[in-house]
């Protein structure tokens, strides 16, 4: 009995020793699994890509970067002159060489007194507007491949260009490199190496704080320049089903960028708002811009708020009643006879009405020019329901242009449709 009980006791602690080294296994095993994971996890933390620039932040301030490069190698540059004089240009050298990056200047040989054979040497203020900007953040580095344009300042297009921009973000300074002969941002190579940008007395790096306005303002600002100097373009940001609505060619779109010049280049930010990466910028002329932003740099355009319905816009009109659904859709009529938009206020009329007075675009456009007036403004005053969907609008319009009290009236018959359609007659009264 004794000896049974002994060989128990041994068996016992020979599965307790296997159990015990069984799990000190399965734990070193797991252990060592677990830290290869993180080991391979650690490495592709480490792979660095270069993509799309991805703030705003950063853009505006890489753009004004590159616009103060653009002012420097301008040797016309009105800070170059000073009581009447030109400063030394050995002095302007130094400090263009000086923004070089030394990888530029070691594989090119450049010194300060041939500086100006590997810079563009501009002898006119322009103005640089930017189209695509590449970004690889590597360590303490950050490196951008940009490419945009120049244009004079009366809007003329100059040239493309491109450029590499490197920042060292421990010593907050900065180096540029000019990139030529390529014909796409995506020839353009950033490299992952860590560099070291010394600072001297022009190179210094900050980026810049901005505010929802000023996005919407650069935002309104870029597109402008492009409307102007790029055409073509400016034409292809614009929201598809907004295009096809509206400009039926590139020919419709550069007629409407030509009549609206002067507009188009006075215009100022004077209203925004920002909702689910939408930006609404209204300028001081009551014009619309709105931005559908896919990615900084990359967006959609929709150069009105009556062609193509905003989700905004729809969801208002669905809670409206009767009366104020006409109100909206004479409010589109307004807005499109303002910006002289006659082909949209000719697509709304009835086609009896257009038929027994307006046979085509061209002779609403005739009595539209000579009877109404340049901005009218909408006074509502006596509204009726004819038949079910059917109703009529008297209208006071004044002229918000001129001092001298002038006015005309309009009644107006619409008939609601389907959705947010509608079309209608009109007649005018002075």
């Amino acid at each position: 009995m004794k000896k049974r009980l002994i060989i128990m006791i041994i068996v016992t602690i020979l599965i307790i020793t296997l159990l015990l080294g069984l799990l000190i296994f399965l734990k070193t095993n797991k252990k060592d699994y677990v830290s290869e994971e993180q080991t391979i996890q650690e490495v592709v933390n480490d792979e660095n890509t270069v993509e799309p620039i991805n703030n705003n932040a950063k853009l505006f301030t890489v753009q004004g970067y590159i616009q103060s490069f653009i002012e420097q190698i301008n040797v016309n540059n009105v800070t170059y002159y000073t009581g009447g004089k030109r400063i030394d240009q050995s002095i302007i050298s130094k400090w263009t060489y000086s923004l070089l990056s030394t990888e530029y200047i070691d594989r090119n040989s450049i010194t300060e007194e041939n500086v100006y054979n590997f810079v563009n040497k501009i002898e006119e203020k322009l103005i640089f507007v930017p189209l695509k900007i590449n970004i690889l953040e590597y360590k303490e580095t950050t490196k951008y491949a940009i490419y945009g344009f120049t244009q004079t300042q009366t809007n003329q297009y100059k040239e493309d260009v491109y450029f590499i921009l490197n920042v060292d973000n421990k010593n907050n300074t900065y180096s540029i490199e000019p990139v030529f002969n390529v014909k796409s941002i995506d020839e353009i190579k950033l490299t992952e190496n860590n560099l070291e940008i010394k600072p001297n007395r022009y190179n210094s790096y900050k980026e810049n704080e901005i505010t929802d306005e000023y996005i919407c303002e650069q935002y309104l600002t870029i597109y402008k320049r492009i409307m102007l100097a790029k055409m073509e373009e400016a034409y292809n940001y614009l929201n598809e089903e907004y295009r096809n609505k509206k400009f039926n060619t590139l020919q419709d779109y550069a007629y409407y960028v030509t009549t609206n010049k002067d507009k188009i280049a006075q215009l100022e930010l004077d209203a925004y708002s920002i909702k689910n990466n939408q930006y609404i910028c209204k300028d001081k002329g009551n014009n619309y811009y709105i931005f559908n932003i896919k990615g900084f740099l990359d967006y959609e355009v929709i150069l009105d708020t009556y062609t193509v319905d905003l989700p905004e816009f729809i969801e208002k009109y669905n809670k409206a009643n009767e009366q104020e659904k006409v109100v909206l859709n004479i409010n589109k009529i307004m807005t499109a006879i303002n910006a002289k938009d006659y082909k949209y206020v000719y697509s709304k009329l009835a086609d009896s009405f257009k038929n027994n007075y307006y046979p085509n675009e061209e002779s609403l456009t005739q009595y539209l020019e000579e009877n109404m007036l340049e901005k009218n403004i909408v006074t509502y005053k006596d509204f009726s329901q004819v038949s079910s969907d059917v109703y009529t609008y008297k209208i006071k319009i004044a002229d918000g242009t001129v001092s001298d009290y002038l006015e005309i009236t309009m009644n107006i018959v619409m008939q609601l449709k389907e959705g947010t359609d509608f079309v209608m007659s009109f007649t005018i009264e002075k």
